[in-house]
C-alpha cells in the first residue's frame, strides 16, 4: 500500500514516514499542501490513504482534502493536529473515510488509525 504523508514540521513528517515504513508502507511524504496536491496528482492511482496535517502552508489539509477526493472521491482521509480538535471538527468530512488523530501521536496510534480505514493493511505488522 501507498500512504501520502503531508506534514510541514520536519520532525513529525520524518518521524511518520520512518515508522510507516518500517511497516511496509510505500510512503509519499509532502512538505506542504501544495506539493501534496502535486503528489497525488502524479500517483493517484497507487495512493491508499492520505495522512494530512489540518494546518500547513500553501493548502490546508482540508483544501487538500477536497481537491484529493474531487478526483477520487473514496479516498480514506487522516487529518492530524495539535491544535483543538472540538475546533477541527467543524467543516471536516463526517464519513466513514475520515479520521482525525491528535498530535503527538505514537507509532500504535498512527498504525490504529490506519487500521480503522484501512484494516486489512494493518493487521501483523509489526509497530516497534
Amino acid at each position: 500500500e501507498t500512504l501520502l504523508v503531508a506534514e510541514d514540521d520536519d520532525a513529525v513528517r520524518h518521524l511518520t514516514v520512518a515508522v510507516l515504513e518500517k511497516t511496509g508502507f510505500n510512503v509519499l511524504s509532502a512538505r506542504d499542501g501544495g506539493e501534496a496536491v502535486d503528489l497525488f496528482g502524479k500517483n493517484a492511482q497507487h495512493i491508499s490513504l492520505a495522512l494530512l496535517d489540518v494546518v500547513m502552508p500553501r493548502r490546508s489539509g482540508r483544501e487538500v482534502a477536497g481537491i484529493l477526493r474531487g478526483m477520487r472521491p473514496e479516498l480514506p482521509v487522516i487529518f492530524c493536529s495539535a491544535h483543538d480538535f472540538n475546533l477541527l471538527a467543524n467543516g471536516l468530512p463526517p464519513d466513514a473515510c475520515t479520521t482525525i488523530l491528535h498530535k503527538p501521536y505514537s507509532a500504535e496510534e498512527l498504525l490504529a488509525a490506519i487500521g480503522g480505514v484501512l484494516p486489512a493493511t494493518v493487521s501483523g505488522r509489526p509497530v516497534d
